[in-house]
């Protein structure tokens, strides 16, 4: 072999050192986030286990949530407003072709629409200790104590009754379609009447009969 020049062997050093020296970034990078790497997968999998435990609870708080307002209600019946929105709609119709001649019958009509609306139907619900009902989604809710019920009656109602919210000789009557309701006395001697198209069953679940 020959003797290597002092330039030769300078440049086989540094050839050594280039090819060295990705391996030791390598290794340092290896040993600076090594542990946060194999740290990854636990996090993930303790946040994972985190989540699943919160669903677990979430869905058996709404269970137990849904059972207790199932028990609560023991009867709920909502009623569509049939003749309301029948005679109203026909008058709507009425009064929204007379405002093309008559500007000031818009009001009018505008005030019927609403009136539809408020009036769609009419939900009655007893729970263990009240009764409530009202019109729509919650307008005009009204609610007594069952214990201070004392006689409930299915009845019939005329058309000189009306719809909506009427007084008449057996109190207040509050109904949205047909003719069917329940008389429902107070220990205080109140009187009014809740209309519905199933009078017999809402009056035995008053007086708490099967």
């Amino acid at each position: 072999m020959g003797t290597r020049s002092a330039p030769e062997t300078a440049r086989s050093f540094a050839n050594v050192g280039q090819a060295s020296r990705p391996s030791l970034i390598f290794q340092k990078r290896k040993i600076e986030y090594g542990d946060r790497q194999d740290a990854c997968p636990t996090a993930k999998v303790e946040w994972y286990a985190g989540v699943e435990r919160f669903g677990h609870a979430s869905t058996k708080f709404l269970t137990e949530a849904n059972k207790e307002n199932e028990v609560m209600k023991s009867y709920q019946h909502t009623q569509p407003a049939t003749t309301i929105l029948i005679s109203v709609g026909a008058m709507c119709v009425g009064f929204a072709i007379g405002s093309i001649f008559v500007h000031t019958l818009m009001f009018t009509t505008v005030l019927l629409v609403v009136s539809m609306w408020i009036f769609r139907s009419l939900t009655i619900e007893i729970s263990d200790t009240e009764l409530k009902w009202y019109f729509g989604s919650g307008f005009l809710k009204k609610s007594v104590a069952l214990d201070e019920v004392v006689s409930a009656e299915a009845i019939r109602t005329t058309f000189l009754n009306g719809w909506g919210i009427h007084y008449t000789p057996r109190g207040w009557l509050y109904n949205v379609s047909g003719y069917g309701a329940v008389a429902i006395t107070l220990k205080s001697g109140k009187r009014f009447c809740l209309g519905t198209d199933e009078p017999e069953k809402l009056a035995r679940e008053l007086m708490g009969r099967p």
